[in-house]
């Protein structure tokens, strides 16, 4: 018998989404965490099932990104690198401050669609498993 209350506990049934078998429902109180109590799935599941129901406002080539808002100092997304981006409604923003949220699973792809477009050379390229990349050029 295990005492420890930090250990991780795992679901006895598989997830009802993806099916994935003895995942852990040890996590803290969270959104994420309510949905998988709530509708029995994985960690994974419950966090694309809340932003495929709230919207992500910038997915680019199926990946999810978060401009922010600093302009300088050390904590920037993209090393502080800057991405010019367009929305499909005609907004147009530059950013020096932008975090990548992942790749959008194809089991969400169309409840997650596309919303902006990187400009002025910007883009990702995988290189074996890895994402990497290159900010916008200067104007």
């Amino acid at each position: 018998m295990n005492d420890n209350p930090n250990a991780s506990k795992r679901s006895a049934i598989p997830c009802r989404i993806c099916g994935v078998e003895n995942y852990s429902v040890s996590f803290c109180d969270s959104a994420e965490k309510t949905r998988m109590d709530r509708d029995g799935i994985c960690f994974s599941c419950a966090f694309w099932e809340l932003r495929a129901e709230h919207g992500c406002h910038t997915v680019i080539d199926g990946v999810t990104y978060q401009p922010g808002h600093r302009t300088d100092g050390p904590m920037r997304g993209m090393g502080g690198r800057r991405f010019d981006i367009e929305y499909f409604d005609g907004r147009v923003i530059s950013t020096v401050d932008l975090w990548c949220g992942g790749v959008v699973p194809d089991r969400w792809r169309k409840r997650i669609p596309d919303t902006a477009r990187f400009l002025n050379g910007a883009r990702s390229v995988k290189v074996g498993e890895t994402i990497c990349f290159d900010s916008s050029e200067e104007k």
